[in-house]
């Protein structure tokens, strides 16, 4: 929405009023806030590009013996219990292990060695996440945004990192409270709220504790606070007036 007064002004003072949601502006905050990992098949939350996601891998905490990570990776591929396997398919797996990079024996092998060898025999390195997941702390971190309809739905990858460039603990509970901006960022789309008041443009936006909420009583506070201090008692009777008249109760989709 844009109006304006010059055409019945009889004030003297020229007022220009744009208010509307800015779909181009959604648009550049989610591209610039997210990327697809197709390794994953998931979002990856990029803190405006300082995460190359092309390079992410999801890591996690390994903290255990190399026998312990050969035990919980064959429980995980052969669904048995290594205390009742048979010793030719425990070898045999050792085998293929060891094929695949491992440094056996397994008394010898560093726990590094076994990883990059469990990356390499699982194939698919969704797989060797799930992996890991189900046994070891992650070094990331994920929130669910749902959006208003059926089916919008997307698991967000956090990496630590971001967490650590926001001057935050890299802790679940801090991720979840990234959750109502990746909200905004899915599904919402900002307001651009401008007024011009004789050639000199006030962003209206700026004031506002969120972008996307969006209610014509609090912008007129917002402006009484912040904007018709700086102008003579006439000219805020007029301002005024012709804020109440067009800010919009609901602000179209540019």
């Amino acid at each position: 929405m844009h109006v304006n007064n010059y055409d019945m002004s009889s004030s003297g003072l020229n007022i220009e009023l744009s208010c509307f949601r800015d779909c181009d502006l959604a648009r550049w905050k989610f591209s610039n806030s997210f990327a697809y990992n197709k390794r994953y098949d998931q979002w990856v939350f990029l803190d405006c590009g300082n995460v190359n996601v092309e390079g992410f891998e999801k890591t996690f905490k390994v903290i255990c013996s190399t026998r312990e990570l050969f035990k919980l990776y064959f429980e995980f591929v052969v669904n048995e219990s290594l205390s009742v396997a048979r010793i030719h398919d425990v070898t045999g797996f050792l085998r293929e292990l060891n094929a695949h990079g491992a440094d056996l024996p397994l008394r010898t092998c560093p726990v590094q060695s076994l990883l990059k060898a469990i990356n390499s025999h699982s194939d698919d390195h969704k797989v060797y996440a799930e992996f890991l997941e189900q046994h070891f702390e992650p070094e990331f971190f994920e929130v669910v945004t749902r959006g208003y309809s059926q089916g919008d739905y997307a698991r967000v990858i956090i990496p630590g990192k971001v967490l650590l460039d926001f001057g935050m603990a890299p802790t679940q509970e801090k991720a979840d409270g990234l959750e109502p901006e990746i909200h905004h960022l899915f599904w919402d789309v900002p307001l651009d709220c401008r007024i011009e008041i004789d050639g000199d443009e006030f962003d209206l936006t700026e004031y506002m504790d969120d972008p996307y909420d969006y209610n014509k009583a609090d912008m007129t506070r917002l402006v009484e606070a912040h904007l018709l201090g700086q102008f003579p008692k006439t000219m805020q009777r007029t301002i005024r007036k012709f804020l109440e008249d067009h800010l919009p109760e609901h602000p179209g989709h540019v």
